[in-house]
């Protein structure tokens, strides 16, 4: 259930991103951190914490001007923390 949640996120995540008017750069590394979340779930490898990391940096990069995509990188976050990562 909780992996189910995750990729939930991830989708909504994924979706965000391709709307939102970032720099390429910011929208790229965003991509990358989540195709690295999932290609770690699909080999059943635990998520490390540096990837969390580079969560909360994104987020707190998009919070003031897209707080949509901040809260959605918080759920993926929660939900990482909800799995123990």
């Amino acid at each position: 259930m909780k992996q189910q949640q995750l990729k939930e996120y991830l989708e909504q995540l994924r979706a965000a991103v391709a709307s939102v008017e970032a720099s390429e750069q910011d929208k790229q590394h965003l991509s990358e951190v989540i195709a690295a979340i999932e290609s770690r779930m699909n080999d059943a490898v635990v998520v490390d914490d540096g990837l969390v990391i580079q969560l909360e940096r994104l987020m707190a990069g998009f919070e003031r001007d897209h707080p949509r995509l901040a809260a959605i990188i918080n759920n993926v976050i929660l939900s990482l923390g909800n799995m123990g990562v």
